[in-house]
């Protein structure tokens, strides 16, 4: 799991470049960041040690739809720069901390 999460950061920063140009691909892009948003929960209440359920995932979505707003409204169009700069760090750090995790987790041998 950690190969794979570092795969998936290491690709997301490399092609951020097709992003922002709006040539996403489902399993580059999409996926990852439904993935990111599926577990971020989990990151935020194991990383913070608390117990706080799904309101990162609705923090996170209140995000993404207020970046998408004012993307869409400046630039009159869905896939603005904001917005993809949002994907882009938004996927960066949740597969960032979940490779670090696990590559420690590892390392160390305990449990991640």
């Amino acid at each position: 799991m950690a190969i794979l999460s570092l795969w998936v950061f290491v690709y997301n920063v490399l092609l951020f470049d097709r992003l922002v140009d709006g040539h996403i691909s489902v399993f580059g892009h999409l996926v990852p960041a439904a993935i990111a948003f599926w577990y971020l929960s989990d990151l935020v209440n194991v990383s913070f040690n608390r117990n706080w359920g799904r309101a990162p995932q609705a923090v996170a979505a209140g995000a993404a739809l207020l970046v998408f707003a004012v993307g869409w409204t400046v630039d009159g169009q869905a896939w603005s720069l904001a917005f993809s700069w949002f994907l882009f760090l938004f996927i960066g750090a949740a597969f960032g901390v979940f490779a670090v995790s696990f590559l420690l987790a590892g390392l160390f041998a305990v449990p991640g």
